[in-house]
């Protein structure tokens, strides 16, 4: 935090992957519970894992102490729609702030998915790809819908 309050912009990359986690922990309770222990293991560097390969941050306002933040995630992308298959996928995230109701930051993370005791990056496990293709479909069924009530 600088002298008129601002958050420093490090602490949005760290609000994303604070978030990925959770999200990554939501799909092992809520969405995907016969993979739980896979989804766990996701954010552990003990053998298959997801690793940050980069992130892009556009800063729409700066983040004032003390506020309240709320951090979503979505896929960019359906995670099949590489040939061959692909080891990662995209995430876009929206950091918003509570006290301003309001978009702070928006990111794109790009997720490699990879093999800590091989040591190299792995192609998208068909679990992984069942689960996120769920997702894609359930945003895009949400989107249609939401458009439809204009």
């Amino acid at each position: 935090m600088d002298s008129m309050k601002h958050v420093n912009n490090v602490m949005y990359i760290r609000y994303a992957e604070s978030a990925r986690v959770n999200w990554a922990q939501n799909y092992a309770i809520h969405v995907d519970p016969q993979n739980k222990d896979k989804w766990s293991k996701m954010c552990k560097p003990e053998d298959y894992g997801m690793i940050l390969r980069s992130i892009k941050t556009e800063y729409l306002f700066p983040l004032t102490w003390p506020d309240h933040i709320s951090v979503y995630h979505k896929l960019s992308h359906a995670p099949n729609d590489h040939i061959p298959p692909s080891g990662s996928f995209k995430l876009e995230v929206l950091i918003v702030s509570e006290l301003h109701q309001r978009v702070a930051a928006r990111c794109v993370e790009e997720i490699v998915t990879y093999d800590y005791k091989k040591g190299k990056k792995e192609a998208l496990q068909p679990w992984l790809v069942d689960a996120l293709t769920k997702t894609w479909e359930e945003q895009n069924a949400a989107m249609a819908s939401a458009l439809r009530k204009d």
